[in-house]
């Protein structure tokens, strides 16, 4: 009892700490700082509380077979590490300045357009690879057709993905949607184009009924709107939050056929202890193996390694009967650290999360001198969809960064034909 108080005072430290340094509870806050309050102050911190000292149940009850000495010590592992977590990114952003100021991107009209015309063609190839749409499935009544499906592209066995392209089709309508909020805000002529991909990001987001895509493009917009504006409408900032959730709600009912009177209770359940559940179920079943360390490592099977997704593998130990459409079961990365590393991983999780960030802002500097506003944009995309609650290998093998470059580098690649055509028509002029 003791201990996890002592824990717990140490979360609220470092917590005061980062909001001081971050503005995580501000509604003038960092892009950071927003990123954490959603991540582990939503869907982390009360759920894993809820869970530990008030009996509130994990999917399909399985908490009744666990002690209640494994539920505390889920939350003094998770409490800890989101505490170191706290205070070294407190440290960081004390001597570099994490955050972003959108008055100073620069921003084009042209690059807008650009890049909006790029996004048509990524989502028009994404879509087309993969056939029939987990929606349409939907809509006919097929909900098992359309989950499976959805299983698959997530697993990225369907549709055009890997290593390095995967990552284009990820994320680039993302920041072409972000680059034309920015510069609708500097150059409200530019409105028109913000309006056309923030509906192509729309449709993007719901083919494939991943609920988390919808809602995560509105908090985006909405911590950018915080940002920005000079006086806040509170309005927006209540109403916000509500379309997300009925999106999520949306999802249950379309995907999982969940009865209207059981919404609720689904969308809390996922937004509060969906997050952290899968910690639970990994502390219970599995132990420290660092050969765990090659999963979500790239190019691993060419090295002819095949580890399995600790996330994934509690799945088939707790609900053999399942199925390939249930995926996995997300926890925050502490966990999944846990697996590979054991109880060190209370250092190396937060410190290796932390070195991700601090690379991001590193590589924004880079490219912003060659890229300007887009290199700005895909800092916060970049950041903002951080699979802290998901995968710890995506920060084990620094893929942040990786993504980082390879959107980066794509732009400069699709630029260098406009570029040599301009200059060559530069030269004739002068001739």
């Amino acid at each position: 009892m003791i201990e996890n108080l002592l824990i717990f005072i140490l979360l609220i430290f470092a917590t005061c700490v980062a909001h001081y340094q971050l503005k995580i509870f501000s509604f003038r806050p960092s892009v950071l700082g927003s990123y954490l309050f959603l991540t582990l102050f939503i869907q982390i911190i009360p759920g894993t509380i809820l869970v530990s000292f008030f009996a509130f149940p994990l999917v399909l009850n399985i908490q009744s077979g666990m002690s209640q000495e494994l539920l505390e010590l889920t939350f003094r592992y998770t409490a800890t590490s989101i505490a170191c977590l706290l205070l070294m990114l407190s440290f960081c952003s004390k001597y570099i300045d994490l955050d972003i100021n959108l008055k100073s991107v620069p921003v084009s009209k042209g690059m807008a357009i650009g890049l909006l015309i790029i996004s048509i063609v990524v989502v028009f190839i994404k879509v087309a690879s993969i056939g029939q749409l987990p929606i349409v499935l939907a809509l006919k009544g097929d909900a098992i057709g359309a989950a499976m499906l959805k299983a698959k592209i997530l697993k990225q066995e369907t549709g055009f993905g890997g290593l390095f392209i995967g990552y284009i089709f990820m994320y680039f309508p993302y920041v072409s949607l972000i680059y034309s909020y920015i510069c609708k805000q500097i150059l409200p002529l530019t409105s028109k184009i913000f309006y056309i991909n923030f509906w192509l990001m729309t449709f993007y987001c719901l083919y494939d009924l991943q609920k988390s895509k919808l809602v995560m493009v509105f908090f985006m917009l909405f911590v950018l709107y915080l940002k920005k504006a000079r006086n806040i409408n509170y309005f927006y900032v209540l109403i916000t939050p509500l379309i997300g959730l009925v999106f999520l709600a949306g999802g249950f009912m379309i995907l999982h056929e969940t009865p209207i009177g059981e919404v609720l209770n689904a969308v809390a359940g996922r937004l509060f202890i969906g997050q952290a559940e899968g910690a639970y179920m990994m502390y219970d079943v599995l132990t420290p193996d660092f050969e765990r360390i090659t999963y979500g490592m790239p190019l691993a099977g060419t090295f002819g390694f095949a580890a399995t997704d600790p996330a994934a593998e509690i799945i088939t130990i707790f609900f053999p009967t399942a199925g390939s459409a249930w995926v996995n079961s997300n926890t925050y990365m502490q966990s999944h650290a846990w697996t590979i590393f054991g109880d060190i991983s209370l250092i190396i999780a937060p410190l290796i999360v932390t070195m991700n960030i601090v690379g991001l802002y590193i590589l924004k500097g880079v490219f912003s001198k060659y890229l300007h506003g887009y290199a700005h944009a895909v800092y916060i995309v970049t950041l903002l969809t951080l699979p802290l609650n998901n995968d710890f290998s995506f920060f084990l093998y620094f893929k942040s960064w990786l993504c980082f470059i390879i959107l980066s580098v794509f732009l400069i690649v699709v630029k260098m034909p406009g570029y040599f055509i301009f200059t060559k028509k530069a030269k004739k002029k002068e001739a």
